[in-house]
């Protein structure tokens, strides 16, 4: 069994558990929608990103929210 192949984070995301997988955003703009506070969208390289982490339960809420509005899962 091979081990798993790591995904490569977008570069402006935010050190962290919650990232977008590099190349995998559609510019949807749903994730940014949903917690704008936390993802971000570079305009330049038509990609979201996390913009920070999620901390308080609140926002940890959010951010999730944010990935299940995503429609590819990135």
């Amino acid at each position: 069994m091979s081990p798993e192949k790591t995904k490569e984070r977008f570069p402006k995301n935010g050190e962290g558990p919650f990232f977008v997988v590099n190349g995998e955003c559609i510019a949807c703009m749903a994730p940014e929608q949903e917690a704008p506070d936390l993802i971000g969208f570079d305009q330049e390289a038509s990609h979201c990103y996390f913009k920070k982490q999620p901390m308080p339960a609140e926002e940890f809420e959010r951010a999730t929210r944010g990935v299940w509005a995503s429609c590819c899962g990135a």
